[in-house]
């Protein structure tokens, strides 16, 4: 009984150590495999890492080999030609299939020459406007100096004592006509400073086929002499007169006076 016991102890002992043997080699079936992925991995990392640096040096090395000389600046004529180049002739396209091509140095040249141009005629104006000014200074003298001479000669006569009226004159050369009442005269601007002027005109009249007569009338502060045209009978005979007389250059401004 007790020999039994032993036996079937002993075969259960070998049984099992049996199946401890076979998971020993299990394990180190594993162990071996887990430690043959990890030198694989190692290995594959090793030439990734590799394959990396071998880029970046050949990368390296092709950049040295390769890289440009840094350009030399070219000339400021050579830069300033082609800049010249391109400012006197750009092609612009419109849009619609025309090209037109500017030339900016004529352009220029021909912007200065208008303003130039401008100037100058704005000088010139200036130089008219001042040449005005100073012609009109110049009558305006003159027309002053004649009448100072005028009223000096007037105030001389006053002071003679040659004291007269529309009806008499001084001396027997001039005799002034009365007016006939209800007859048209003609009477012009001009006024004459001596007797001696208002005949040489009276005779031009008296040439031209006109009647006249010689009257005194007062300007200012003295008198001067004058010629009266007529008489006349009607306005259309007058108006006869006055053309003739206007177009023969012997009066101007010339009015009509009824007596």
């Amino acid at each position: 009984m007790v020999a039994t016991v032993r036996n079937r102890k002993k075969s259960s002992s070998r049984k099992s150590s049996k199946k401890n043997q076979i998971s020993g080699w299990q394990v180190r079936i594993i162990i071996m495999a887990a430690l043959i992925i990890i030198a694989l991995l190692g290995v594959v990392v090793w030439q990734l890492q590799s394959n990396k640096n071998a880029s970046r040096a050949i990368a390296a090395s092709t950049q040295k080999t390769t890289k440009p000389q840094a350009a030399k600046p070219q000339s400021n004529s050579n830069s300033r030609y082609q800049y010249t180049e391109i400012l006197e002739n750009r092609s612009i396209d419109t849009g619609s299939g025309v090209t037109i091509t500017r030339n900016y140095e004529a352009e220029t040249i021909a912007r200065e020459n208008a303003r130039k141009k401008a100037l100058a005629e704005k000088k010139r104006k200036l130089e008219e406007e001042r040449r005005k000014v100073e012609a009109e200074k110049a009558r305006i003298a003159e027309e002053k100096r004649r009448i100072a001479e005028e009223k000096r000669r007037l105030a001389m006569e006053k002071k003679m004592g040659h004291s007269l009226n529309s009806n008499t004159v001084s001396g027997n050369n001039v005799s002034s006509k009365p007016v006939q009442k209800g007859k048209l005269y003609i009477e012009c601007a001009r006024n004459y400073r001596t007797e001696k002027e208002a005949q040489e005109q009276k005779a031009k009249l008296a040439f031209n086929g006109k009647e006249s007569s010689i009257y005194h009338k007062q300007i200012g502060g003295g008198y001067a002499y004058a010629v009266r045209i007529g008489p006349y009978t009607n306005q259309a005979e007058a108006e006869k007169a006055r053309s003739e007389i206007v177009n023969a250059k012997l009066g101007s401004e010339c009015a009509f006076f009824k007596y």
